[in-house]
């Protein structure tokens, strides 16, 4: 069984309907998961806030902080699933990565993940969790949307199979399509200008000021549609 310890770096985020950082406050949130890499590691995942602008972020000159997804021993078969979700504050986002370290690796990481947050702020915005959990992300995700998250919706996800021999002894990049899990409404935000997304039985129809938002010029992202897409490098280091 052919095995080697391998970087999986971003090359590019898109998504096609989503979407638009107004005011400075909106981000979205990347989940990345690696099914058991090898014995012993059920789960690594990676969580990062990413801005997106306009529709596309491309990582090619980027940090490698900003970058890295995981840089893991892959042994055999494996699979990575992508979840982009809809914007939320910045203030939620640093909520939201205190009681997820908080979760994952105990007490003792509040003080850490207070420090780290310091470089969310500052706009790097990449939290990696790189240990074998004994929930999953997306149970960890939510647990942590609570009622302070109703709004939280998924404007994409998708994964792609991996096989350590064909990987081995070489640079390989794969793009993997990003799919609706559910219906989404995108709307514009009067006050902002901002696009943002909505199922169908949240706001803006649930709204309690209808006038917040332009839902004449609403855009419906039905289930299963595909929204957009994730560029990924594999090489073996």
């Amino acid at each position: 069984m052919s095995a080697g310890t391998f970087e999986i770096t971003l090359n590019e985020l898109k998504i096609d309907k989503g979407t638009k950082a107004s005011g400075g406050k909106i981000t979205n949130v990347l989940a990345a998961t690696l099914f058991y890499p090898s014995a012993g590691r059920g789960e690594v995942g990676t969580i990062k806030t990413i801005t997106i602008e306009t529709g596309t972020v491309s990582f090619t000159n980027s940090s490698f902080e900003n970058k890295i997804l995981f840089k893991e021993k892959i042994s055999g078969n494996t699979q990575i699933k992508f979840k982009i979700t809809q914007t939320i504050e910045l203030t939620d986002m640093e909520k939201f990565v205190v009681k997820l370290l908080h979760n994952v690796f105990g007490a003792g990481a509040k003080v850490a993940s207070e420090a780290i947050l310091a470089g969310v702020t500052a706009g790097i915005g990449n939290v990696l969790i790189g240990a074998a959990l004994n929930t999953s992300i997306d149970e960890l995700l939510k647990k942590m949307f609570d009622e302070d998250y109703k709004q939280i919706t998924i404007l994409g996800e998708g994964s792609i199979y991996l096989k350590a021999a064909n990987l081995a002894g070489a640079t390989t990049t794969m793009e993997i399509v990003l799919r609706c899990p559910d219906d989404i409404i995108i709307a514009t935000n009067r006050q902002t200008g901002g696009l943002e997304s909505f199922s169908p039985t949240q706001a803006p129809r649930d709204s309690a000021d209808n006038t917040l938002y332009d839902t004449a010029k609403e855009v419906i992202v039905n289930k299963g549609d595909p929204n957009g897409a994730i560029a990924i490098e594999i090489t073996e280091v």
